[in-house]
């Protein structure tokens, strides 16, 4: 089990991967757009 300190020195050391783009993109595969009718079964 972690203590405090040792919890916070791992979120802030996340949070600064994040801040810095270093935990991949921000556009999640479900948001992106296959460009299928509307009308189709697909979609």
């Amino acid at each position: 089990m972690y203590n405090k300190e040792e919890m916070l020195q791992k979120v802030e050391f996340l949070y600064k991967l994040w801040k810095n783009g270093k935990l991949g993109g921000e556009v999640m595969p479900e948001d992106a757009n296959p460009h299928l009718e509307k009308s189709s079964i697909e979609n």
